[in-house]
């Protein structure tokens, strides 16, 4: 379904790049805009934000295609909003696959995960349903108003949902539970596998501190899957390798430009806003 995805996810972004700013200017836009706009004169620091740290090295290219870097922001979340979109096809196209209907045997386990797959075994009905199912989860995403608004107005949700959904779609792949149709592309090696879900963990949390809800859905798919023991083996084998690629940078962070002291600087440091009672009021 790669290329109904893809043409879906394209022409989202161009869509939403055409429709141009439209939103209220927001912390998160403005911060962005702000630095990029004075980027060689701000500290490393103020670029590197504790709780996004890639998110305005990753928006420094799109200020460079457009003049205003407030709607450098919005670009970067409208290209990113298309990966989302055809991530979301492709995801839920493979999850419909694995599910049965009433006039149609199930797809066989060996079949779903790409193990001696064949093309011919789903019938027509099922690749119909699928293919529906993948337009209509799409359709809900790219309509939702709210994500239109946070969008245009430069927010980064769209970054931070793309670097998660794309470690929770291929570690799926991975685990066998879809079959995302990678084929040749997919690395035959476990290990090497395994290695690049945890480069792509890693990369997910320095992008968004949010995507380290992804450890939570880790640890439930470790306990309440059927094979306990492999789910654990490839979950501990992907967050040992995302921690120590992730785990000195933050660090670094912590100590270097944000000049944390001790262990308990750092944790500090790294829950600002749920100690200064942003997110939760304190009494």
């Amino acid at each position: 379904p790669w290329g109904a995805a893809l043409l879906f996810g394209l022409c989202a972004a161009l869509l939403q790049i055409l429709a141009g700013y439209g939103g209220d200017p927001l912390w998160d836009g403005l911060m962005t805009a702000s630095v990029l706009a004075q980027l060689r004169d701000v500290p490393i620091g103020d670029v590197l934000f504790f709780a996004h740290p890639l998110v305005i090295p990753l928006t420094a290219p799109f200020a460079w295609l457009v003049r205003d870097p407030l709607w450098a922001a919005s670009v970067r979340e409208a290209v990113c909003s298309g990966g989302v979109l055809a991530l979301t096809y492709a995801l839920t196209h493979a999850v419909a696959l694995r599910l049965p209907v009433p006039t149609a045997p199930p797809v066989s386990d060996a079949m779903a995960t790409g193990a001696g797959a064949d093309a011919a075994a789903v019938s027509p009905e099922q690749r119909g349903r699928a293919t529906a199912s993948a337009l209509c989860a799409a359709l809900v995403v790219a309509l939702a108003v709210g994500r239109w608004q946070l969008m245009l107005a430069g927010e980064e949700k769209e970054i931070a949902q793309l670097a998660g959904l794309l470690f929770l779609a291929l570690y799926l792949d991975h685990r066998g539970l879809v079959d995302l149709g990678l084929g040749r592309m997919r690395p035959r090696q476990s290990r090497t596998r395994r290695v690049a879900l945890g480069g792509i963990l890693a990369l997910s949390w320095a992008i968004h501190l949010t995507n380290g809800l992804l450890v939570a859905w880790l640890i439930c798919d470790a306990l309440l899957g059927r094979d306990r023991r492999g789910a654990g083996r490839e979950a501990a084998w992907v967050l040992g390798v995302a921690t120590l690629l992730a785990g000195p940078f933050f660090l670094w962070l912590a100590l270097g430009p944000g000049g944390a002291h001790g262990v308990g600087g750092v944790v500090r440091y790294f829950l600002e806003y749920h100690l200064s009672g942003e997110f939760v009021p304190s009494s």
